[in-house]
């Protein structure tokens, strides 16, 4: 596999990705923008219900790496059966998963929120708007993260490119409809954009079903979708659970920054959104990569190359390192233009037009731990993630006791925390790449 092949291989894998994780962020972005200038205190609300959602979604989210990782070292060393195997098993899982996750928060919504501090309307406004969103569990679980891991492991993307747009265009319409109750709709306000996000999902899991029925590569059967087979379910979950894990462990370290938030000055909540939202969008920006990587490095390793591992290993970090960095860019430029699209209070947004440019410290050094991550996956190394997250739960929840709780840092608080989560994250994923790369046993040179 020459250089250029890898390239562009990489690239037809990450391109449809990156779109799709952006037309979600847009999903996220255009709640944010018809909330914040619906009721002035909407991106408060906002922000206390988002963050326990995205936590816990995130391990329904990235589990579905379970399947990816076994069956694209499985297509490696040439094992075709069971990568359809593995897939099908998939399929069981995320189903399973999706319906704990429904029955969690549409009983335990109320419980998980008190546990912030909210005052009674944001508790009232949150529980109604997860009793609505939870359903969505059961239409992902169920179909969008299958056929995702299908996808996911042949390296057919561009489905998902072609949902998220149809998804960001259904969301966009639906929560101008729902929010304000334009053309007779009823005026739902906050909890509308919950009915714009059931309405957006049911779209974009009927396109998945059709593009699954499209295309012959792996083709999940009925048979081995509802007769797993125990062993690779368990494979499977062993294998992605670290990765859910993983992600909702860096989560936790946020919703324990809001809890002191909370605790300490709730107008801080607007500046978190922005800490989260802008990273985010750099973080998106090149995330397709992340997959790519993943994809290319799982079947390199599984047919033992590990040069080929290290190829893919230094064009994913080029990439998505001259991405992030024109992201950094627009920051830099254009950080007065980017506060005033939430919000219109001269006070943040005088502060706003401070650290906006500051976010270059923490989307580059995000850009590479990702990528060191992603290989790891490949490679099968997903416990150390979680470990690193440990880490970084502590060292974040001890810096939001100091800096915001104790010394009232305030934004310069919360800035600071995240810069330093990032660079400890380089510190541990890199090392433990190097490390692997180092000492395992180069069996192929192809």
């Amino acid at each position: 596999m020459n250089n250029i092949f890898i390239t562009r291989r990489m690239r037809k894998i990450a391109w449809p990705l990156t779109i799709n994780t952006l037309t979600f962020y847009a999903v996220a972005i255009t709640d944010s923008v018809f909330i914040g200038h619906y009721r002035p205190d909407g991106l408060d609300i906002l922000n206390t219900i988002m963050l326990p959602y995205i936590t816990l979604n995130q391990l329904m989210d990235y589990m579905h790496m379970g399947t990816v990782i076994l069956a694209t070292q499985s297509i490696g060393a040439k094992f075709y059966h069971k990568a359809q195997k593995i897939v099908e098993n998939g399929f069981f899982v995320y189903g399973m998963v999706g319906a704990v996750f429904w029955a969690l928060w549409f009983f335990g919504a109320e419980k998980i929120y008190s546990l912030l501090d909210p005052n009674a309307e944001t508790l009232k406004i949150a529980v109604d708007y997860m009793h609505i969103v939870s359903f969505s569990y059961l239409m992902n679980g169920f179909i969008y993260k299958g056929v995702q891991s299908v996808f996911a492991t042949t390296g057919y993307t561009k489905p998902f490119m072609i949902v998220g747009i149809v998804q960001v265009l259904a969301n966009t319409v639906f929560n101008r409809l729902f929010i304000h109750g334009d053309f007779f709709f009823p005026e739902l306000g906050i909890s509308g954009a919950a009915w714009g996000t059931i309405v957006s999902t049911a779209l974009g899991n009927l396109l998945m079903l059709y593009y699954l029925f499209q295309q012959k590569n792996i083709m999940p059967t009925l048979k081995g979708i509802v007769h797993p087979d125990k062993k690779l379910v368990y494979q499977t979950i062993r294998m992605g659970f670290p990765v859910g894990i993983d992600m909702v462990l860096w989560g936790l370290g946020g919703n324990f920054l809001v809890w002191v938030i909370n605790n300490t000055d709730p107008s801080l909540n607007r500046f978190m959104f922005f800490f989260i939202t802008l990273p985010e969008f750099g973080f998106r920006m090149y995330s397709g990569y992340i997959l790519a990587v993943t994809n290319l490095a799982g079947r390199a390793f599984g047919a033992r190359n590990i040069k080929k591992v290290i190829k893919v290993m230094y064009f994913g970090l080029r990439d998505a390192g001259l991405i992030s960095l024109g992201v950094a860019l627009i920051y830099i430029f254009f950080a007065k233009y980017i506060a005033y699209m939430f919000t219109s209070d001269p006070q943040t947004i005088d502060l706003l037009k401070k650290y906006i440019p500051l976010m270059v410290l923490i989307t580059l050094p995000r850009t590479l731990w990702e990528i060191f991550n992603g290989i790891l996956h490949g490679m099968g190394i997903t416990l150390w993630g979680m470990f690193v997250q440990m880490v970084g739960l502590t060292a974040i929840a001890l810096q939001s006791y100091f800096f915001v709780g104790q010394l009232h840092w305030g934004v310069f608080g919360i800035f600071l925390i995240y810069v330093v989560d990032e660079i400890l994250r380089v510190i541990f994923m890199g090392g433990r790449l190097f490390f692997s790369l180092k000492n395992i046993k180069v069996s192929s040179n192809r």
